[in-house]
C-alpha cells in the first residue's frame, strides 16, 4: 500500500511464507554465531561466521529467486506480483542477513541489552 499497488490476499500469505523461508537463514547465521561466541570475541565470530554460511545463504537464496523470473512474463496479475514480490522479499531478507544483521549485533554488543539476547 506504500507503493499505491493493490495487493491480492494471497500475495501477502505468500510474501509471509517467504520471509518465514528467509528467517531460516537468518537463525542458521545466528546459531553458528553463538557456538563461535564460546571461542572468540564478537567481529571474530561474525568473521567466521560469513566464511562459513555467506555462501549458502546467497546460494539458497539464488536458487529460490532465479525460479520466480518466469513469473514477471505472465499476463495474469496475480502470477506477475508473486515473481515480483517473492524475489523483493528474498533479495531483501538476504541482504538484511549479510549487512544488516552484522551491524546491529557489534550495535548490540555496546549496550545494556546484549546479555538479554546472548546467553552463554
Amino acid at each position: 500500500s506504500v507503493l499505491d499497488v493493490k495487493l491480492e490476499n494471497n500475495i501477502v500469505i505468500l510474501v509471509c511464507i517467504t520471509i518465514g523461508i528467509a528467517v531460516d537463514d537468518t537463525i542458521h547465521f545466528l546459531v553458528d554465531l553463538r557456538e563461535n561466541l564460546n571461542k572468540m570475541d564478537l567481529k571474530e565470530a561474525i568473521i567466521i561466521g560469513y566464511e562459513k554460511n555467506a555462501k549458502a545463504l546467497i546460494g539458497t537464496t539464488a536458487v529460490m529467486a532465479v525460479s520466480f523470473p518466469c513469473f514477471l512474463l505472465s499476463d495474469l496479475k496475480l502470477v506477475l506480483q508473486i515473481g515480483v514480490f517473492v524475489i523483493s522479499s528474498l533479495s531483501l531478507a538476504l541482504l538484511a542477513d549479510l549487512l544488516y544483521l552484522p551491524a546491529i549485533l557489534l550495535i548490540l554488543k555496546k549496550t545494556s541489552l546484549w546479555k538479554r539476547f546472548i546467553v552463554s
